[in-house]
């Protein structure tokens, strides 16, 4: 995960990807996880989503890149 995305959290990953990115990202997810024992989340937000997500203690805002940026 950490090819494609920030960690933000033990477990948790986060950023924005191009379409591309989520496509390669499914094509590794699918390749490394067992799917009886694993279990993998992605979780699209929409701009105004985004925006609303609020943040508390030690963590920070990942920024999307202009090239990443869903639209």
């Amino acid at each position: 995960m950490r090819e494609f995305l920030p960690r933000v959290q033990k477990s948790v990953f986060e950023g924005d990807l191009t379409e591309d990115r989520i496509v390669d990202l499914r094509e590794m997810i699918r390749r490394e996880i067992d799917p009886v024992e694993d279990t993998v989340r992605i979780y699209r937000l929409c701009g105004r989503c985004h925006a609303a997500t609020e943040l508390f203690g030690t963590g920070v805002y990942i920024e999307p890149e202009e090239a990443d940026e869903i639209a």
